[in-house]
């Protein structure tokens, strides 16, 4: 199987096409069905075939694939680890960066202690745009990223 980044978006992609056409029906439940075997306990999803550690943009993008769907336990487990890594209320060098969406643990820590600076914006402008979708299954009570400290 390809990396779940790809399995995601192509679930993503050809959504509206598995209503009509039984074929990618039963080819993307098949994916569907890869994906939740490839999801760790925390919800998360490593991304480039492993390479990359649990991070957003692969979350996210299983997320948002999940909620299409109908598979929302695996939904509401990689929206909640998603919405762990988002930036909200932070003060210090995190104040403007409301709604962002750190790619992983490291990030947030760095951006902690330096901000979201000219070298890692990109890093986090992709993370961000990758993972928001996966957020339409945040279940109740799920909190964001804690603040992370200088």
């Amino acid at each position: 199987m390809p990396p779940v980044d790809t399995a995601a978006l192509v679930v993503v992609l050809l959504h509206g096409l598995a209503a009509e056409d039984p074929v990618v029906a039963d080819a993307l439940d098949r994916a569907v069905g890869w994906m939740t075997t490839q999801q760790a306990d925390d919800g998360s999803f490593e991304g480039g075939g492993g390479v990359a550690g649990a991070n957003a943009n692969s979350t996210g993008l299983a997320g948002w694939a999940f909620h299409l769907s109908g598979e929302p336990d695996a939904a509401e487990a990689a929206a909640t680890w998603v919405r762990a890594h988002q930036v909200e209320g932070c003060e210090g060098p995190l104040a403007a960066a409301e709604g962002a969406v750190a790619f992983d643990d490291a990030t947030l820590a760095a951006a902690g202690r330096n901000g979201i600076t000219e070298k890692t914006a990109y890093q986090w402008r992709l993370a961000t745009s990758q993972s928001v979708p996966a957020l339409l299954a945040t279940p109740e009570g799920a909190g964001p990223a804690p603040c992370p400290t200088p």
